[in-house]
């Protein structure tokens, strides 16, 4: 079952852009806006290099998550409001 373990709002006075990153316990899925794909597509979106890319997906997922989200808000000159989603079992 895939569900949600992290969740970002990046906003300014115009507009909002509502990142979540889910996990099926093996692999994760990112989704903005309406789509949801693989973890790696969609930091291909918004990342050029492999190395980051990379990095963005060891170790704590769900902190690098929202770290991604918060240097994204910074680059765009958003507001950032970030949390985790704690499974029931945490």
């Amino acid at each position: 079952m895939i569900g949600a373990v992290a969740k970002a709002s990046l906003f300014d006075a115009t507009t909002e852009n509502d990142f979540t990153l889910f996990t099926d316990g093996v692999e994760y899925f990112g989704r903005a806006a309406n789509r949801v794909g693989p973890y790696r597509e969609f930091l291909h979106v918004r990342f050029h290099d492999e190395d980051v890319i990379d990095d963005l997906q060891t170790g704590d997922v769900r902190a690098k998550f929202l770290v991604m989200a918060e240097a994204l808000a910074m680059r765009w000159g958003d507001e950032f409001v970030g949390e985790i989603v704690l499974d029931q079992g945490e």
